[in-house]
């Protein structure tokens, strides 16, 4: 999947690409638009405010991946995603820096 973001997409390349997103809207002044994998008969409450790290743990969902845009171009690429007992996130950074993955998650 991570493999076809890439920055500078515009919304409709976008859709070409992943489809059409289980949510979008402005956020903190950013266009943002998620894409998921949630069972028709779970109770998963998608956001564009807040990963759901439970769902994904839970495998409620596969991921949840998250597009920023600006200036109608896509630029950033959060991709969250289970491994092992933990969340990861990969990450599509704009200006040709180096896409990071990072966990996320942490347990004592």
């Amino acid at each position: 999947m991570m493999k076809n973001a890439k920055e500078g997409l515009s919304a409709k390349e976008v859709k070409e690409v992943f489809g059409e997103p289980l949510l979008s809207d402005t956020v903190d002044s950013t266009e943002t638009w998620l894409y998921s994998t949630p069972a028709d008969d779970t109770d998963y409450k998608p956001s564009l405010e807040a990963v759901n790290h439970q769902a994904i743990l839970d495998e409620v969902v596969d991921y949840e991946l998250y597009i920023n845009f600006l200036d109608n171009k896509a630029y950033i690429y959060s991709y969250f995603y289970k491994s092992g007992e933990d969340v990861r996130e990969y990450q599509v950074l704009p200006d040709g820096a180096e896409p990071s993955d990072i966990q996320v998650t942490t347990f004592d």
